[in-house]
């Protein structure tokens, strides 16, 4: 049976609707019970077609004028891509080949990697954990690549908690591929560039990594296996690709390049190089110097 009320429901939920968009004036909602609809007899239901109301145009401009000034915003962003000069760009795309220092050097580009050392990381000597270098996270099913514990913090003694700001420039990185860019996007508003991962450590070669998004679930158990190796359960083994002083490990590096080799044609990666949380979520969509007008 058709219930008479169904306009005036309708009107409703379409002023509240503009209301909450900003496009209503009106600060009253049709009440059903004094609506002169209620009056009327029941339309036939053969016959009867739903009207438009103002209230119902209104929404549609002004959802129309909301992808009109999405689309306006994009094209200005575009222009300004174009625009000679520096920028503080969100990510660094690069050469697997860049991360050794001496290659980067070489080839006239910053480091795109902060290579994790004695002196950018402060762990208690007691505790005896060597975590210096770069980490490759063979049989990781995410197309995520290799960490840095740079800016690692702990003190003795045991059970010790270490905190790691892995979510900082350079201490994170992922392929060149639409996946690897959604995850980083997602990250972008998920977690700040301050967010920290943390491990508990109940002696030198046994941890626990509770995840940076609860989305992970419970802690990850992570334990040595050899100096260069630890099996982060149940995801994948870290293996030290590059030691803290920028030389390639002799058997960890060549396997790690030819594996990247077999995932992404041009060896490229991607890493972040903002700390900036502002130009990280605008440039998920819109351009670095567009952004750099709010950022």
């Amino acid at each position: 049976p058709f219930s008479t009320s169904s306009r005036g429901a309708q009107r409703r939920r379409c002023v509240v609707m503009l209301r909450f968009l900003g496009c209503c004036r009106s600060t009253t909602v049709p009440d059903e019970e004094n609506d002169v609809e209620h009056l009327l007899p029941a339309p036939d239901l053969k016959t009867w077609k739903p009207r438009s109301t103002s209230c119902c145009s209104a929404c549609k401009v002004c959802c129309l004028g909301s992808i009109l000034f999405v689309v306006v915003l994009a094209l200005v962003s575009g222009l300004m891509s174009l625009l000679p000069g520096d920028c503080d760009y969100a990510r660094r795309s690069f050469n697997v080949d860049h991360i050794i220092p001496a290659n980067a050097t070489a080839a006239g580009v910053p480091q795109p990697m902060e290579i994790g050392t004695a002196e950018n990381m402060s762990l208690a000597a007691e505790l005896g954990i060597d975590l210096t270098g770069l980490w490759w996270m063979d049989g990781n099913p995410l197309p995520e690549y290799l960490v840095s514990w740079a800016g690692s913090n702990a003190s003795a003694p045991f059970p010790s908690r270490m905190s790691t700001p892995n979510n900082m420039a350079g201490r994170w990185c992922w392929s060149d591929s639409f996946l690897a860019h959604l995850i980083k996007s997602y990250y972008a508003f998920s977690a700040t560039v301050d967010t920290s991962m943390y491990t508990k450590w109940y002696n030198s070669s046994y941890g626990a990594i509770t995840p940076v998004t609860e989305e992970f679930g419970e802690d990850f158990h992570f334990e040595k296996l050899t100096e260069n190796t630890w099996d982060r359960r149940p995801s994948y083994i870290l293996r030290r690709v590059v030691f803290g002083n920028g030389t390639a490990h002799p058997e960890f590096w060549p396997k790690f390049t030819e594996f990247l080799k077999t995932q992404q044609a041009d060896s490229m990666l991607i890493a972040w190089a903002t700390n900036s949380d502002c130009q990280r979520k605008c440039q998920v969509v819109f351009s670095c110097r567009f952004c750099s007008l709010f950022c």
